[in-house]
């Protein structure tokens, strides 16, 4: 966790490297999310941190991370999330905006 203090700039790598070294207790909190119907970013209602997992399916999309949804070409925005509890990255880009985590 340390390692996720000191780095200078979160990249998608430093997402996936945080993802690898934590599989087996990771969360994520999913706050909006892209809908098709709309057309647009929509706020989720209540989110909560859920247990997710590593993936191999689309791995385009999802990084192999079940839950996180990332655009790629540099139009993803990473920042360190930390509260109470847990503690991770939040992203950002057009699908919308979540926070994968871990238990401190």
């Amino acid at each position: 966790m340390e390692k996720l203090k000191l780095s200078k700039k979160i990249t998608a790598a430093t997402v996936k490297a945080f993802a690898k070294r934590n599989s087996e207790k990771l969360y994520v909190k999913n706050e909006s999310t892209f809908s098709g119907y709309s057309d647009m970013v929509e706020d989720i209602k209540n989110p909560v941190f859920l247990k997710t997992e590593l993936t191999t399916k689309h791995l385009y999309q999802t990084s192999g991370i079940h839950g996180v949804y990332m655009v790629g070409q540099s139009r993803d925005s990473f920042k360190l999330y930390e509260d109470e509890v847990y503690i991770g990255i939040s992203i950002w880009n057009c699908c919308g905006d979540c926070i994968l985590t871990i238990k401190k």
